[in-house]
C-alpha cells in the first residue's frame, strides 16, 4: 500500500471518498480525508493498493468488495510505527493482538486519535 498525505502522520484515521480501478495494473486508487492535528478530517490525501493487497482485504474478511471502504473509517499505520512497536506484519490486516500492541504508540504519535471513546471499532 503506498499512502501519501497533505500532511504526514505515523498514523491517521482517514474516510475514503472515492474508488478507482487501473484497468491496466488492477491495482486500486482511493481518494481519503484524514485526520489532522486538530482532530478535523481535512487532511488530504490517497491510497494506492495493489491487486494484492486488495486481495488480501477480501480474503480476510475485512470487506467482500473494494467499493465497501468508501465510507468507512479506516486506520493506516505507518511501516515506521509498526517497527517502533515490534510488529512485523506481512499482511494488509493487523491482527487483534497487533492492534492491541500498536495502541500506546497510535496514541503517542497521534492525539486526536485518543479521544476516540472506548468500545468505538476502527475498520482496516
Amino acid at each position: 500500500m503506498i499512502c501519501s498525505f497533505y500532511n504526514k502522520q505515523e498514523a491517521v484515521e482517514v474516510i475514503p471518498l472515492c474508488l478507482e480501478q487501473n484497468e491496466v495494473t488492477d491495482d486500486y486508487t482511493l481518494k481519503v480525508v484524514g485526520l489532522d492535528s486538530k482532530g478535523n478530517y481535512t487532511n488530504a490525501g490517497q491510497l494506492t493498493l495493489t491487486e494484492k493487497e486488495a486481495n488480501e482485504l477480501i480474503e480476510s474478511h475485512v470487506i467482500d468488495d473494494m467499493k465497501q471502504l468508501i465510507g468507512r473509517k479506516v486506520m493506516i499505520v505507518s511501516n515506521a510505527l509498526c517497527k517502533e512497536a515490534d510488529i512485523q506484519h506481512l499482511n494488509t490486516a493487523l491482527t487483534p493482538d497487533e492492534w492491541q500492541t500498536l495502541q500506546p504508540f497510535i496514541e503517542k504519535h497521534n492525539n486526536p486519535l485518543a479521544v476516540i471513546e472506548e468500545g468505538e471499532d476502527l475498520d482496516i
